[in-house]
């Protein structure tokens, strides 16, 4: 998906600091942030960043992109585009909460977590959502989790770290209080499961919930996740040189690109560059509680 690589590529510079207006790569985040307005399809949802037969994960991850540099630069030229992005979202938001590859479609947890990722990206940048759409988004995370504190992806599952990682981490932006039993629960299980060695997409998510609880948690998986990207990073003196490839179901997917974008945007997740990433977060709330 163009979009979806294009948006990863410009929220790994985002997440440095480097906007289009600062930072040695100003030429290349204006290019990526001008191609998504330009492929952005204007309907009668919204504006449309979808490719590909999974074109919600596309679009999500887009509109973060679009999102945060308006949140970062207030330049006027994404702020129409990202609210257009943002509705395309409410308006393929599923009656139980949840969102999937296509709108209207009956939701799955991997795919709500980027729609909630995104919507949240846009109210940092005043670009807000109704409340009933969070209402029903959180209803639906909530409809996925056990009795002993997991969230699956379709249904309530045990042991799945990653779908888990992601409702832990939609529930903070929600306004859960960190210490609550359901959050506090599952965060637990993802500290013990620890980072993944493959898996990136787990990884990432797991980082911004542990980054978010702080104190020992954090500390101890900060130390494996950051050891295990610097000794894993490419150093072949090839044009692969500085990027990271695990051969896991996502990699082969993604390719290289997607790998060392979310390795580059789990590395500067406590840089705090990109207001998505930053402890106020969770405490600015999208629904008063």
């Amino acid at each position: 998906s163009s979009t979806a690589a294009t948006g990863l590529a410009v929220m790994s510079l985002l997440g440095a600091g480097y906007t289009h207006q600062a930072g040695p790569y100003q030429k290349e985040v204006k290019a990526g942030l001008d191609f998504l307005v330009k492929s952005m399809r204007r309907t009668k949802r919204g504006g449309s960043l979808m490719r590909g037969e999974r074109g919600m994960y596309s679009h999500a991850i887009a509109t973060i992109a679009l999102a945060e540099a308006f949140a970062m630069t207030q330049d006027t030229d994404y702020a129409d585009a990202t609210s257009f992005a943002r509705y395309y979202i409410e308006t393929a938001q599923h009656k139980k909460g949840g969102w999937r590859y296509n709108p209207g479609n009956a939701g799955d947890m991997t795919v709500t977590g980027w729609q909630i990722m995104a919507l949240k990206s846009c109210q940092l940048g005043n670009s807000k959502t109704p409340d009933h759409v969070w209402i029903n988004a959180e209803m639906f995370v909530d409809s996925l989790r056990t009795s002993s504190g997991w969230y699956g992806y379709l249904q309530p599952e045990e042991k799945k770290p990653t779908t888990t990682a992601v409702a832990v981490l939609m529930k903070m932006y929600m306004g859960a209080d960190s210490e609550s039993s359901d959050v506090s629960i599952a965060a637990d299980y993802i500290a013990d499961a620890g980072p993944s060695k493959t898996d990136m997409y787990y990884n990432y998510y797991g980082t911004q919930v542990m980054f978010h609880r702080g104190g020992k948690q954090w500390k101890a998986w900060n130390d494996v996740q950051r050891e295990h990207l610097i000794t894993t990073q490419d150093r072949s003196g090839t044009h692969r040189t500085g990027s990271w490839y695990f051969d896991d179901p996502h990699g082969q997917v993604g390719g290289r690109l997607y790998t060392t974008a979310m390795e580059i945007m789990t590395l500067e997740v406590y840089y705090r560059y990109m207001p998505l990433y930053d402890h106020n977060v969770v405490s600015d709330p999208v629904l008063d509680r």
